[in-house]
């Protein structure tokens, strides 16, 4: 699927905006559970181990953290996720691991 910014909802919050960016290699760490900063630390420890583990592989910026339920799911239900950008060597995109 293909999503322009033309055809996109305007934002209904004035903080939201819409930014246009190039397509990225990223790795991402799914995890569940609470949203305390301990727990996403620990969680960005292991992606970062795994992709500097992962030969040709570099890590590329600044780890984002996204958190998809909203606060009344229990947070043992609480589906979060860890990710990084990474440049791979050699051709081509790399195989998931």
């Amino acid at each position: 699927m293909t999503l322009v910014k033309q055809t996109l909802p305007d934002p209904a919050d004035p903080r939201v905006e819409l930014v246009r960016q190039s397509a990225r290699l990223v790795a991402v760490l799914p995890y569940r559970g609470g949203w305390s900063t301990r727990r996403y630390r620990e969680h960005e420890a292991m992606l970062l181990k795994a992709v500097a583990d992962h030969e040709g592989w570099t890590a590329v910026g600044t780890p984002m953290w996204s958190r998809y339920d909203p606060p009344i799911v229990p947070w043992l239900m609480r589906r979060n996720e860890v990710a990084i950008a990474v440049e791979a060597a050699g051709n081509g995109w790399p195989h998931c691991v």
